[in-house]
């Protein structure tokens, strides 16, 4: 009777330890899932300011290509201008020289065919 309370104490101490491990062993791993949620909450926010930065820097670098394309653009046009109004110019010249050439000779023509008629 003694042996049997013995192993009944035994078994219910080995109940106890067991119920206390498995507490212990849920307690841990509860600690150790927050821990790991933590870490990829971490994580998560260093990846995202990671990427906000590197987004940051490329809308840098659009605005910076598109200060310089519109930069040349309107370096181009001026040279453009500049050059269309150098030839319009030119233009101009040869013909106001041409006309007066043409004037001075029809005037010439004019005045010989009169001197000739008189």
């Amino acid at each position: 009777l003694k042996r049997q309370q013995q192993m009944s104490d035994s078994l219910s101490a080995a109940r106890q330890d067991l119920v206390q491990f498995s507490r212990d062993a849920r307690t841990f791993t509860d600690q150790k899932c927050q821990d790991l949620a933590s870490n990829l909450e971490i994580m998560s926010n260093e990846l995202r300011g990671n990427f906000e930065r590197m987004l940051a820097g490329i809308a840098k670098d659009l605005t910076t290509m598109d200060d310089r394309l519109t930069s040349s653009i309107a370096a181009v046009e001026k040279k453009t201008a500049t050059h269309l109004s150098e030839e319009l110019a030119l233009a101009r010249e040869t013909t106001r020289t041409e006309i007066e050439r043409a004037v001075e000779h029809e005037q010439g023509a004019r005045l010989k065919a009169e001197t000739e008629h008189l």
